[in-house]
């Protein structure tokens, strides 16, 4: 009997191990899943939406519910009982949200996830889900800080950084999610070959009706992406981002042209060059003067640029943070796309001048006033005029701003994120 008894219990045993092991196995292949899609028709409570995909611990899965208030409730589940998340990027295309998750799992993993959320139908999906396992994996930086929604492209296409984890480590796609097919494409697959592991993206720049995207790395690489045209390049040169004290900013200035960025080398010049790298000219820093730390401005058409600074004094210091300078600025030089001086403007004697705006290509609207760094009420005795750049004529001034108040884009929807969800709320009407 003990001997048939203990045969059992080995048995047993055996069996427990491979269905544990089955579990396990499963554990490290992680699938993009979604949620159910309920039909909710007035629900005076919460309805239940139980998962119609089979989950693991690491499995993430959606769970949307309409709450009596009329709001969407997406509940994250499958990644255990301890985690933490935050909204990446977020964009709103025809009534629905595609927002890119970042998951802290407890055990230190980490899950990106791009989803879909429509709030009118109280449904969410995945659409894309990836896992690294911990900060050793090469790559480990980018999927952390830089992995996400870029922009729009229409009404339905979102344009992405899209990393995918494998043994070697992360590899970085810039990819297209169509949004009424739910197909995931890549424009640019690997775009990042021998990456290092502790570099990543510091500055990425979408211009949608150019069709134009322009990234540059903390150690410097630089790429320029036409969609337009399937064209890309990477430069040769090294354009390094300076590390200002814990900032790392800024040091590069691109033109809304996407045809000249202006680099800082802290040589005492802005060097401005072309897209492949070519310097084009240089603008001297004024000495003894000071230059707000976002030193190059660009018009929007990219064809003036121009830098501000002031006496070395601390009455014109607005704000500083780390390294970061904002100042009252007391004299400005417009430059041409190519850093050849143009023009130069100063304000009146113990007064701060600053572009508010572009009343066109040429002729900047300039906001005048007195500040004081030590007054409870810092900027008094505003006044504006337009100056034509290139002759250096003025208008008379006046006490408001001749520019059109630009109206903000706005989204159907807020959304709110909790601890372990998101609720979604249509917007109220504007009066």
């Amino acid at each position: 009997m003990h001997i048939m008894f203990k045969s059992k219990l080995i048995l047993l045993a055996l069996l427990a191990t491979l269905v544990l092991g089955a579990c396990a196995g499963e554990e490290k292949t992680v699938q993009p899943t979604s949620s159910p899609l309920p039909v909710v028709e007035q629900p005076q409570t919460a309805p239940e939406v139980e998962p119609t995909t089979a989950l693991s611990e690491r499995n993430l899965v959606l769970s949307p519910a309409v709450q009596q208030d009329g709001t969407l409730l997406v509940k994250l589940d499958g990644m255990g009982d301890s985690f933490s998340f935050y909204v990446k990027s977020s964009v709103e295309l025809q009534s629905r949200i595609y927002q890119y998750l970042h998951v802290f799992h407890d055990d230190h993993n980490l899950t990106d996830a791009l989803v879909s959320v429509d709030p009118a139908a109280g449904t969410a999906e995945i659409r894309l889900v990836q896992t690294i396992p911990g900060s050793n994996l090469p790559g480990y930086n980018f999927f952390i800080s830089n992995s996400g929604i870029l922009g729009k492209l229409g009404d339905n296409r979102v344009l992405l950084l899209e990393p995918e984890v494998t043994d070697d480590g992360v590899k970085v796609h810039l990819s297209i999610l169509h949004t009424e097919t739910g197909e995931l494409e890549r424009l640019h697959s690997d775009i990042w070959p021998e990456m290092d592991p502790y570099d990543k993206i510091y500055q990425k720049r979408w211009d949608e009706e150019k069709g134009m995207l322009f990234l540059q790395s903390f150690e410097g690489t630089i790429w320029l992406f036409d969609l337009k045209s399937g064209t890309d390049q990477r430069l040769d040169e090294s354009f390094r981002v300076i590390p200002h004290s814990t900032t790392g900013y800024p040091s590069l200035f691109v033109s809304p042209a996407m045809d000249r960025f202006a680099f800082d080398d802290e040589s005492g010049a802005v060097t401005f060059y072309d897209m492949s790298g070519k310097a084009q000219g240089a603008y001297l820093l004024p000495e003894d003067h000071y230059v707000p730390s976002d030193k190059v401005k660009w018009n929007a058409a990219g064809s003036i640029a121009w830098v501000e600074s002031a006496d070395a004094a601390d009455r014109w210091v607005k704000a500083i943070d780390m390294d970061f300078l904002i100042i009252a600025p007391q004299q400005i030089d417009f430059l041409d796309k190519n850093a050849k001086p143009i023009r130069s403007l100063q304000a009146s004697k113990g007064r701060s001048i600053e572009v508010a705006g572009w009343e066109n290509e040429s002729t900047a609207v300039i906001r005048e006033y007195e500040y004081r760094a030590d007054d409870e009420v810092r900027e008094s005795n505003v006044f504006y005029y337009t100056y034509e750049v290139k002759t250096g004529k003025k208008s008379a001034t006046a006490a408001e701003s001749p520019l059109d108040p630009v109206s903000p884009i706005r989204n159907q929807y807020d959304y709110e994120v909790h601890e372990h969800s998101l609720q979604f709320r249509l917007k109220a009407k504007a009066d």
